[in-house]
């Protein structure tokens, strides 16, 4: 019951912030052009269901044009700013964007806003889609007593890639201070592997981006067994191949006969000037 009233009352916030537009003041002493996040709060819980984002800014320049909406570092649209009102120096703005979060997990949603030619720094308020699970960690089940237990945590907002390299695309993100449960490790052990939490997907991180507790005790990922956390292969590389295109040896253009230093008329003389019959080195017969 408690939960359903939590959501109930953040549903309803964010109705309320859209009606009225922008709920916090700008800083007249901060940067020019300021964003903030109405709704949800930072360290929020949200349904697996479509939540209206609401965000303000202010500028002390020119109007704001529009908010970037990113989730997870993805931009997913460019709002126009509805003016809502004026104060002192300063110029407000808000908007709101309907989000259907793609799966329950950990997501970092950032609004930015633009003025001009200038951008705001990013406002940011990660939330976790999905039933809330008591304790620390949202993303580790409870292990069985007398099993090992083996967990990640990011020493900073890491970048989860398709594969080992930053050549491969990015497929979720993974945030500070969290605990993920690893599937596995690269044979040079270099690399861990994960399921999205976003998205589900298998992805990759470097280890020096990890601390990785065995049993709650930090421990090196060579030293793990192999019977808690396999080898596994990694994605192959795609190598760029490419076909020369063919070229062809052009074929020299003849010197003019009276200059190529041959008797081409067999009478003795050879080329310009020696050939009376020739005009000029450009002449191309020795025979007048």
């Amino acid at each position: 019951m408690t939960r359903k009233l939590f959501l109930s009352l953040l549903v309803g916030l964010a109705a309320l912030l859209s009606a009225c537009g922008p709920q916090n003041q700008a800083d007249p002493s901060g940067d020019p052009l300021q964003a903030w996040i109405d709704a949800p709060l930072h360290n929020s819980a949200i349904p697996e269901a479509t939540y209206t984002l609401v965000f303000s800014g202010a500028s002390f320049g020119d109007p704001i044009g529009n908010f970037d909406v990113l989730v997870n570092g993805q931009l997913m649209a460019s709002v126009e700013a509805a003016y809502q009102n004026s104060q002192a120096e300063a110029q407000y703005g808000y908007g709101q964007y309907d989000w259907l979060p793609p799966a329950p997990g950990n997501y970092l949603i950032e609004v930015v806003a633009h003025s001009g030619g200038a951008s705001s720094s990013p406002a940011q308020a990660q939330v976790f889609v999905g039933e809330p699970v008591q304790g620390d960690d949202l993303a580790v089940a409870t292990p069985t007593p007398g099993e090992d237990t083996l967990v990640a945590i990011p020493i900073q907002d890491v970048n989860c890639r398709e594969g080992n390299g930053n050549q491969f695309d990015i497929t979720d993100t993974l945030f500070k201070g969290e605990q993920y449960i690893p599937q596995g490790r690269g044979f040079d052990n270099l690399w861990v592997r994960f399921a999205g939490p976003a998205t589900n997907v298998n992805c990759w991180v470097f280890v020096q981006n990890l601390t990785m507790l065995l049993n709650d005790v930090e421990t090196a990922l060579a030293d793990i067994p192999e019977s808690i956390l396999p080898y596994l292969t990694y994605p192959p590389t795609a190598t760029p191949t490419f076909t020369p295109e063919p070229s062809s040896t052009p074929t020299p253009t003849p010197a003019p006969e009276c200059s190529d230093g041959i008797d081409n008329d067999g009478d003795g003389d050879t080329d310009y000037p020696n050939d009376g019959r020739c005009l000029s080195p450009d002449d191309n017969s020795e025979s007048g």
